[in-house]
């Protein structure tokens, strides 16, 4: 009775160090994930990167929308979701799901701070005002520079301004 319950025993231990040992590798690797800004505002991109030997795995939150990850490089999986617009700021948690097992990444949104400037096209109205503006400007120039116009700017400076002669 005594050797059976030994066996019994070893056997048991044999096969839980077996399991730990096959299991341990797998828990090392698949629970690397790395999940990069951990800060980001709404529209922005966020970068996932996960050890994932069983080769499928995607990634999903309350403010990105589910995202099938690709194999990268590096022989781990990764993808890029884009935090939706209208996501609120808070926190959220990034699950990532590769094989059986669930992985829970933590990251922030906050608030986009980023000024949004009009832009497109010039009104008509500009654009006439720049167009003049710029043909004046060159009209300027050229008169400053030739002989005869540059004697005659100076008598009509000399005569509209008082200049004080010593």
């Amino acid at each position: 009775m005594r050797h059976a319950a030994g066996r019994v025993l070893s056997s048991a231990a044999l096969v839980a160090a077996a399991y730990m040992v096959a299991a341990a590798p797998g828990a090392v690797a698949v629970d690397e994930v790395r999940l990069t800004p951990d800060s980001v505002a709404p529209g922005q991109q966020l970068d996932i990167r996960v050890a994932c030997p069983e080769g499928a795995a995607t990634a999903e939150s309350p403010a990105t929308p589910r995202v099938r990850l690709e194999p990268a490089a590096d022989g781990g999986m990764f993808g890029d979701p884009v935090i939706a617009r209208n996501t609120e700021p808070g926190d959220y948690t990034m699950t990532v799901r590769c094989g059986m097992r669930v992985l829970f990444v933590p990251f922030t949104v906050h608030a986009d701070r980023v000024q949004h400037f009009r832009t497109g096209t010039l009104s008509r109205a500009m654009a006439w005002a720049l167009a003049v503006a710029g043909l004046v400007a060159s009209a300027a120039g050229l008169l400053a520079t030739h002989p005869r116009w540059r004697q005659w700017l100076r008598a009509e400076i000399s005569a509209r301004l008082p200049i004080r002669r010593r």
